[in-house]
C-alpha cells in the first residue's frame, strides 16, 4: 500500500519473497553453520574462564524452520548528495536449532530453540548507467531481539556466567557487523568504485549529532542491604547509541541519583529509528560484581527528540525471567544538531562531556609506494586532538576494468595503467596526448585514471571524529607489516589551516608520508616517499 513516504507491504503479500528464501535456504544455512564454527566459537573461548576454554561445537544444526520476511517498506533515500533506494525488511526467525556445545569433557550444553526478531535495512546504490544498481548496503537500525531455550547442565540456571557469555557474544557479533553505525556494503561493478564511492557507502557520515543528558533517576531498586540502615544502592548509568557509549559517575547510597552535567555526552544519529540504550547498575567494589537495576526499553531517537525533556520508565526482568516489571524512572534531556560545512556564529551549549564543536569526516582511501608483498596488512593510525584511531588492515588491490557492462572500452594492462597515471600526475600530460603516445583509447584511459591504478594499498575506510579544539594537529602514521622501524608519517597538519582552506568544499587529494629522519632505510625496506589518498570534510554544529 502507498504511505506518505514510500510503499509498504505486509507479510501476507510477500509470499514470493519467502518462497525465494526457501529455495536459497540450504546455501544460507550452510553459511550460517560455518559462521558459528569459525567466528562464534573463538569468541566464546575468549570469554570463558580457563577451565572452560577447551569448549567446542559437537553438533550445529539450525533446523528446518525458515525466517519469515516482512513487512517491507521501500522509499527514496535522498541524503548527503546521494539518490538511493532504501528497503526496510522485517525478520522473524523461530529456529528449531539443535546445537551441542561441549564446555569441558563430559559437560555439555545444548541450544534447542533460538528466536531472532528484528529489522534489516537495505540501501541500493543507484548509477546513471547499466547495471543501474551498483551494489547494496546492509545494516540493522538496532540490535535484534534474541531468545533461546537451553538444555543440559541444569537448564543453564546453575551457570549464568556461561549463558550471559553466549548471549553477549551473539549480540556483539551481530552488532559489530550490522548494527548502526556498522554495515556491510557489497558491490558488483569492479572498475567503477569511484562512481559508486564505496568508502562513503561502507562508512557514511552521520545525519545529525545527539547531545543527550541522562541527568537523574528515581524509584530505583535497593540492591545493597545494611544491618543498621535502610537498604539502598550506589547507582551509575551506562548510555549507548550506536557504537558510542558513556558511563556516569557513581552516586553513593541513594535511590534518587542526580548525575547532572556528568550524565551528558554526544552521540551520532544515522537513523531516527535507532534505539537509545540506557542501563542503570548498582556499583560494587568487586570486579564484575555490579548489580543490574533497570533499563530503558525500546525507546528510539525519534521519540526522545519529540519530547526533548521527559521522564521514561525503566524495566527489569521478573524472577522467572519471563516478563518485565517496573524498575524506576530516568530523566533524559536531548538536543539535536545538524552538520553544515561552516562554523556557527555561536557554538552549541556545553554540558559536561558533551562539548563537541566540530565533526571531521575523514576517508582513508588508498596508498601508493608499497610493493605488492607489503601492500596487504598495512595499518594507518590517525592522531588528532589527543584521539588515536586505528585503521583496518589494508588489502592489495589492482584496478579491474568494467568489461561486462561497458564492452566498448579497451583492456589495459595494470603496468600500463600505472605508467599512464604517472604521466598524468607527475609529467602533467593531458589524457589525449598520453593516448596518442601509448596507442591506448582515450575514453578507456579516462575511466582507468579515475580509479588511481598505482594506489594498490587500499583501505576504503571512513572515520567520524568529534572535536572540541580547532587548534589541534592532524597526523597519520603508516605501519608496514614485517618492518620494525618507526612508522612512516605525514607532517603534522594544523586543523585551523585545513579548515580555513577546505571548510566549504573539503579536501580530496594526496598527502605525502616519509620515514622519520632517524630511520636509515636499508635493503628490504620500501624507501618511499608514500602517497595516501584521503578526503577531509569539516562540519560545524547547527
Amino acid at each position: 500500500r502507498h504511505e506518505a513516504k514510500g510503499e509498504f507491504a505486509d507479510q501476507r503479500s510477500l509470499a514470493w519473497l519467502n518462497h525465494f528464501l526457501e529455495l536459497v535456504w540450504p546455501s544460507v544455512s550452510k553459511s550460517l553453520n560455518t559462521l558459528v564454527t569459525d567466528q562464534v566459537v573463538p569468541l566464546l573461548k575468549e570469554q570463558m574462564p580457563t577451565l572452560l576454554k577447551s569448549l567446542c561445537i559437537k553438533r550445529c544444526n539450525l533446523g528446518t524452520n525458515l525466517p519469515k520476511l516482512g513487512p517491507i517498506h521501500v522509499y527514496a533515500k535522498d541524503k548527503q548528495g546521494r539518490n538511493d533506494i532504501e528497503m526496510d525488511l522485517g525478520i522473524d526467525w523461530d529456529c528449531n536449532a539443535d546445537i551441542d556445545i561441549e564446555l569441558a569433557p563430559g559437560f555439555n550444553l545444548g541450544i534447542h530453540r533460538l528466536v531472532i526478531t528484528g529489522e534489516v535495512s537495505l540501501v541500493f546504490c543507484l548509477m546513471e548507467t547499466m547495471p543501474i544498481v551498483g551494489g547494496f548496503q546492509l545494516t540493522m537500525v538496532s540490535p535484534p531481539q534474541i531468545a533461546w531455550d537451553f538444555k543440559g547442565v541444569g537448564n543453564i540456571v546453575d551457570l549464568p556466567m556461561v549463558s550471559d557469555a553466549i548471549r553477549n557474544i551473539v549480540t556483539k557479533l551481530i552488532t559489530d557487523q550490522l548494527v548502526l553505525p556498522n554495515r556491510i556494503f557489497i558491490h558488483w561493478v569492479p572498475g567503477r568504485e569511484s562512481e559508486i564511492d564505496i568508502t562513503s557507502m561502507q562508512f557514511p557520515r552521520p545525519e545529525n549529532l545527539l547531545r543527550l543528558g541522562v541527568v537523574e533517576a528515581r524509584g530505583l531498586d535497593a540492591k545493597d542491604w545494611h544491618l543498621f540502615s535502610k537498604a539502598s544502592s550506589d547507582p551509575f548509568a551506562v548510555v549507548r547509541v550506536g557504537a558510542r557509549s558513556h558511563k556516569t559517575q557513581v552516586i553513593k547510597t541513594t535511590l534518587t541519583p542526580q548525575w547532572g552535567e556528568d550524565g551528558w555526552a554526544d552521540f551520532f544519529i544515522f537513523n531516527a529509528k535507532q534505539l537509545i540504550d540506557v542501563e542503570i547498575f548498582d556499583w560494587d567494589m568487586m570486579p564484575g560484581g555490579d548489580d543490574f537495576i533497570g533499563r530503558l526499553n525500546g525507546v528510539s531517537v525519534g521519540e526522545i527528540l519529540s519530547k526533548k525533556d521527559a521522564w521514561y520508565p525503566l524495566v527489569a526482568k521478573t524472577k522467572d525471567d519471563q516478563t518485565l516489571r517496573p524498575a524506576g524512572e530516568v530523566h533524559i534531556v536531548a538536543r539535536v544538531f545538524s552538520f553544515k560545512p561552516e562554523m556557527p556564529m555561536v557554538g552549541p551549549e556545553v554540558h559536561g562531556m558533551a562539548k563537541s564543536q566540530l565533526l571531521l569526516h575523514l576517508q582513508l582511501n588508498c596508498l601508493r609506494g608499497l610493493p605488492k608483498e607489503k601492500a596487504t596488512g598495512a595499518t594507518m593510525e590517525i592522531e588528532v586532538a589527543g584521539q588515536k584511531l586505528q585503521s583496518q588492515k589494508s588489502v592489495f588491490t589492482e584496478v579491474v576494468q568494467d568489461l561486462v557492462y561497458d564492452q566498448t572500452i579497451q583492456k589495459i594492462d595494470p603496468a600500463a595503467q600505472r605508467m599512464a597515471e604517472y604521466m598524468s600526475t607527475e609529467e602533467k600530460l593531458p589524457v589525449d596526448r598520453i593516448a596518442r603516445l601509448s596507442g591506448l583509447d582515450t575514453r578507456s584511459l579516462e575511466k582507468v585514471l579515475k580509479e588511481r591504478p598505482s594506489f594498490t594499498t587500499r583501505w576504503n575506510q571512513g572515520f567520524n571524529i568529534l572535536l572540541d579544539d580547532t587548534t589541534a594537529t592532524l597526523q597519520m602514521s603508516l605501519t608496514i607489516p614485517g618492518i620494525d622501524e618507526s612508522p612512516v608519517q605525514t607532517k603534522p597538519m594544523q586543523l585551523s589551516q585545513l579548515m580555513s582552506e577546505h571548510m566549504a568544499r573539503g579536501f580530496d587529494g594526496v598527502i605525502e608520508l616519509e620515514w622519520p629522519a632517524s630511520v636509515k632505510v636499508t635493503g628490504g625496506v620500501p624507501p618511499g616517499p608514500f602517497d595516501v589518498s584521503v578526503n577531509l570534510s569539516f562540519f560545524g554544529l547547527h
